[in-house]
């Protein structure tokens, strides 16, 4: 796995999950207790950077599509950081993935199957 070089050395990608509705996104980092937390939000990705349990963790994540600031949330809570964002163009299908890598999305990235709505049907 890639690693990302912070003030501490080398840090560990943070996982992350997803689920999607019509309008928005629902981003979760599954770390515990962090501190000394940077979150950018861009139209297109998310930085973050982090410590849990004494770890450096880092995401750079470029998404695909874009967001927006205006109307997008987040919440560091004990357990993790939960993130509803706001999808720009609330009339386009939904997001086949999170990531517009396809390689990135399947080594850092999975499902989050307790927000997952089928909108199929």
């Amino acid at each position: 796995m890639a690693s990302f070089e912070s003030a501490g050395g080398a840090a560990n990608i943070a996982p992350v999950r997803w689920a999607q509705r019509s309008e928005s996104l629902y981003v979760t980092i599954a770390l515990a207790d962090v501190v000394d937390h940077a979150i950018e939000l861009k139209e297109n990705g998310l930085t973050f950077a982090g410590k849990s349990n004494g770890k450096s963790y880092a995401l750079d994540l470029e998404f695909f599509g874009e967001v927006e600031k205006e109307g997008s949330v987040w919440n560091v809570l004990p357990g993790s950081i939960q993130m509803k964002l706001s999808k720009k163009d609330k009339e386009a299908e939904f997001w086949p993935r999170l990531l517009k890598d396809k390689i990135k999305e399947k080594t850092n990235v999975t499902v989050d199957w307790d927000r997952y709505v089928d909108e199929v049907g």
